[in-house]
């Protein structure tokens, strides 16, 4: 009839990625021609990695050709890219996309290529969550921002809202409470305070009262002023000789008052100038200060602040007093003397409180 194995030549399809899956361009022939295989299931006959068993990819493409882009094994692929520990992925749109995230972890970038990269719990731009920023510190998720701050002569601290604190700046002296004598030029936490309800920082010293009525001071106690019995220098705070049941305190110098909950005023550290208020106790031997707490005779007061030679307090009916030299007029009572002072450059002291006129 003039024809050649008619009727009895396969069909074979193109495949011109040379991946074995053929296109839908065919020829006849009687045995496999060389380009050529004998199914017609490739997707796209240009690109090797796409085929019928190649795995689904996320990358916007129907790698294994059932018809569909970026399903689910695609994830599979998100973690072999980015294997973090413990997180989860979804493919959108040909995009590694994190769902899920382990601990306190977060991922607040939005890029899959570092995965969780945030602590929510300790972020100060995302603390507790992506997105929720503090002014200075995250603790536990939660904003511990100061709400209190004092400053000394070359250092100064924060109460955080947890009843933490902060300190920075110079601590030759170890005013910085954090077990060193390092200066820090950012905020440090000061050791083992955890429920301070009050802080203020002197030159060489600072304190903090806590929540049982307690107060702790650390740094130079050269004269007294952390009230301790001694005048061991102490790079942590230590709790002050007798001084539960206080309400506040207050730092200067080298001399540090408080205001009992009772209202009697008590102060130690430098007296050289009566500062401390106590005409009954002699200074420690060796020099003019007290290193333990001495009581005033003020016994109602609401607030006291001690001045590097002088202190005042503010008693209940709103009378103001103060003690201490009186030069300069820093007494405020308006008469000129008050009898000697026991130093050499500095005259008119009184321990005995006088009334702001």
């Amino acid at each position: 009839e003039g024809g050649i194995d008619e009727g009895v030549r396969p069909t074979w399809y193109r495949d011109v990625d040379g991946d074995l899956y053929g296109s839908t361009t065919t020829t006849l022939a009687c045995s496999q021609p060389g380009g050529y295989v004998s199914n017609d299931d490739d997707c796209n006959d240009m690109v090797s990695t796409v085929n019928p068993a190649a795995p689904e990819l996320c990358n916007n493409v129907n790698d294994d050709c059932d018809g569909s882009t970026d399903e689910p094994p695609a994830s599979t692929h998100c973690n072999t890219l980015y294997p973090f520990a413990g997180v989860t992925y979804a493919c959108t749109a040909g995009t590694c996309v994190v769902t899920a995230c382990p601990g306190t972890v977060r991922d607040c970038d939005g890029s899959a290529t570092n995965g969780c990269e945030t602590d929510v719990s300790s972020s100060v731009s995302n603390c507790g969550g992506c997105g929720f920023s503090c002014s200075m510190v995250c603790s536990s998720s939660l904003c511990d921002d100061p709400v209190e701050i004092a400053g000394g002569s070359g250092h100064a601290c924060a109460r955080r809202a947890s009843g933490r604190l902060l300190c920075w700046g110079g601590n030759a002296n170890g005013q910085l409470g954090d077990g060193t004598n390092f200066d820090r030029l950012a905020p440090t936490n000061v050791s083992t305070i955890t429920t301070a309800t009050g802080v203020t920082a002197g030159t060489g010293h600072s304190c903090a009262r806590t929540s049982d009525g307690s107060i702790y001071c650390w740094g130079t106690s050269a004269q007294g002023e952390l009230g301790t019995g001694s005048t061991l220098t102490r790079y942590t705070p230590t709790l002050t000789a007798g001084t539960q049941g206080f309400g506040s305190v207050h730092t200067s110098t080298a001399t540090t008052c408080a205001v009992r909950t009772s209202g009697v005023v008590a102060c130690w550290g430098l007296a050289n100038a009566y500062q401390v208020g106590d005409t009954a106790a002699a200074p420690d031997p060796g020099g003019a200060f007290h290193s333990v707490p001495r009581d005033t005779s003020i016994v109602d007061a609401t607030q006291v602040q001690a001045g590097s030679m002088h202190a005042c307090a503010r008693r209940s009916g709103g009378l103001v007093q103060c003690w201490g030299t009186d030069d300069f007029g820093r007494l405020g009572d308006g008469a000129a003397t008050h009898g000697a002072c026991p130093t050499t450059d500095a005259t008119d002291c009184t321990a005995v409180p006088v009334t702001v006129a």
